[in-house]
């Protein structure tokens, strides 16, 4: 997720997608500003003022230990005495209650403050995120706290709350082996951009690209909660393949595919059924990060099917020129390129 750079206060407030995440409207936007709120000590100090002034409370930058049960205690104990008297019963040639009120104002204004740092502590540093992320050509597979499997593919990063390992963030491309929990029957979502998947136990592939999200279920059953204005759900079946865009107005696209076919790069093979070569190419890139330059036009249309390695680029590209009788050149510069002619 790229942003502009981000120097002071105004420029922090002045980002759209970090407001919407303090407010509350975007959850899918926590683990990039976590982890830009922990990589230094400015962005920390800086995202407390915004939050501070977001949330419209004072603030001043300092360190403060205190239990939340403490704090609790002590804002109903300064709750209770401060409502037992009201603004309007100030005499007039005594100003004691004056002073005593606007000292409960400040008091209450600190309290404030004391309560936002410890959510502050708790929020970003008592449970912090475990970050899970693939390089170009790489794949992981984890188990998640609650016994669900997870295949993580190239290019991708996983984030979740230590505390609360069945809400995962998704960039890029995992596939989901979900454990159910019938003891709780507690729920598990994968949030990304666009949209959460929401189940209770199934196998599904979710992949973030850069315009939209795409879920494909292999078994179970799965509810969308498509991330708009208004509510909006959408059930689906094994085999169904779900693709929306939030930046888009339309309606998501709904199809049906042979679901192993999506899910084979798991097991380690890219499966492609009469698809364009494009369609192909952009796979490549996003496993890969090497980005298709066709010196002929006419080869962007041309239809293909074939399997090719998932984590071995040198083999793909062999096989990929062999069955296409094309040559690829790799030009790498500041940009890496395939050459297609």
């Amino acid at each position: 997720m790229k942003r502009k750079k981000i120097d002071n206060l105004e420029d922090l407030l002045g980002e759209p997608s970090f407001r919407e995440w303090v407010s509350g409207e975007r959850e899918d936007q926590q683990p990039f500003w976590e982890q830009w709120i922990r990589e230094t000590p400015q962005n920390r100090q800086l995202a407390e003022q915004a939050i501070s002034i977001l949330k419209g409370i004072p603030f001043e930058i300092r360190e403060v230990p205190l239990e939340p049960a403490m704090i609790r205690e002590e804002w109903h104990k300064l709750h209770a005495k401060t409502s037992t008297s009201s603004p309007g019963e100030v005499p007039g040639p005594d100003s004691r209650r004056l002073r005593v009120h606007t000292w409960g104002l400040r008091i209450a204004a600190g309290f404030a403050l004391l309560i936002l740092s410890g959510f502050l502590l708790e929020y970003f540093v008592l449970n912090p995120y475990v970050d899970h992320h693939t390089a170009f050509g790489q794949q992981m597979t984890i188990i998640l706290p609650d016994s669900t499997l997870v295949k993580l593919n190239a290019n991708s990063t996983l984030s979740y709350r230590k505390q609360r390992p069945r809400k995962v963030w998704l960039d890029g491309e995992a596939f989901f082996q979900v454990k159910k929990k019938p003891e709780t029957g507690a729920n598990f979502r994968v949030l990304t951009n666009d949209l959460t998947v929401e189940v209770l136990g199934t196998a599904f592939n979710v992949i973030e690209k850069k315009d939209k999200t795409e879920v494909v279920l292999e078994e179970g059953s799965v509810k969308l909660n498509l991330n708009r204005d208004f509510e909006s759900e959408l059930l689906m079946k094994p085999g169904d393949l779900v693709s929306f865009s939030v930046q888009d107005e339309q309606d998501p696209i709904l199809s049906q595919v042979k679901a192993e076919k999506v899910t084979s790069w798991k097991d380690g093979v890219l499966e492609f059924e009469d698809v364009p070569l494009t369609e192909l190419m952009d796979r490549i890139q996003a496993i890969y990060g090497w980005q298709a330059v066709y010196y002929d036009e006419s080869l962007k249309e041309r239809k293909i099917s074939l399997g090719l390695p998932a984590e071995d680029l040198e083999s793909a590209l062999l096989i990929l020129s062999k069955t296409m009788g094309m040559k690829i050149e790799k030009v790498e510069g500041e940009d890496k390129v395939l050459l297609l002619r």
